[in-house]
């Protein structure tokens, strides 16, 4: 058993170990042995508290796949695990918080968008009439006839249903010497009365189309409030069509066409 010291309890008169046990490392520091081995349970109660923490902090690297040796590295973060631990879930709730609100700022803003609205597709322009302007009779506010070519070239607006007073007035005013304007009723029996300021007007006249026979011509339906427009040369060619002429200017530059060179 080795050599026994002065005291005879089998240690060394040095105080040291016996001589058949390896000595204590230093890095363990003093050990001291209490008289009452009760005095061990505090101890031993902090142990089984340090190895409760260890294994909820392996559960938890278990679930982030934080592996043991993955922090405090050489050339490391230098943060012990469970501190990443504690750091990652505050994290992963926040990113999740914030992913929500991005997502419930992005429908709002969506929903408060103006819905582009499609517009309207131009309408086709006219087709003329392949053949020039029938010879028809109209009548006047006498029941006379009134042969239509002779009134050419004419700015010819076919304005059943519509009140085209001032666009008959400024028709009149915007033609050319030599060009009439020939405000027709189709479908009617009597042309009405012209505009007081055109009563004595002799290049403009208001006549009716029994027949509806321009109206038929043209091939056009009536539009409540608008006229159509025809503007027709010497020779009967119809050289513009305004299905829906609201105002003389959709064919104004047109009147002058209607003079020869």
């Amino acid at each position: 058993m080795g050599r026994t010291g002065n005291n005879g309890d089998g240690w060394s008169d040095g105080a040291g170990a016996p001589d058949d046990l390896p000595e204590i490392p230093p890095e363990w520091g003093p050990i001291v042995i209490p008289d009452d081995p009760g005095a061990l349970a505090e101890e031993a109660a902090q142990v089984r508290r340090e190895l409760h923490r260890t294994r909820r902090r392996d559960h938890w690297h278990r679930r982030f796949g934080i592996h043991p040796g993955d922090t405090g590295r050489a050339g490391g973060s230098g943060h012990r695990p469970h501190e990443i631990a504690a750091l990652r879930l505050p994290l992963i709730i926040m990113l999740v918080a914030v992913l929500a609100a991005m997502i419930s700022m992005f429908t709002v803003a969506w929903s408060d968008r103006p819905q582009p609205t499609a517009s309207p597709a131009p309408s086709a322009p006219a087709t003329l009439p392949d053949r020039p302007l029938p010879a028809l009779d109209l009548i006047d506010d006498s029941g006379t006839s009134v042969p239509l070519r002779s009134l050419l070239p004419a700015a010819i607006l076919l304005v059943e249903g519509c009140e085209c007073a001032d666009q008959i007035t400024a028709a009149a005013a915007a033609a050319p010497a030599g060009v009439s304007v020939v405000a027709v009723t189709s479908g009617a029996t009597s042309p009405g009365t012209l505009p007081p300021v055109l009563a004595d007007s002799l290049g403009t006249h208001l006549l009716a189309d029994p027949a509806a026979g321009i109206r038929n011509f043209v091939d056009v339906p009536a539009t409540a409030g608008t006229a159509t427009a025809l503007l027709v040369t010497e020779t009967g060619e119809v050289i513009r069509l305004v299905p829906q002429a609201d105002s003389v200017e959709t064919y104004r530059a047109d009147l002058a066409l209607l003079v020869g060179p």
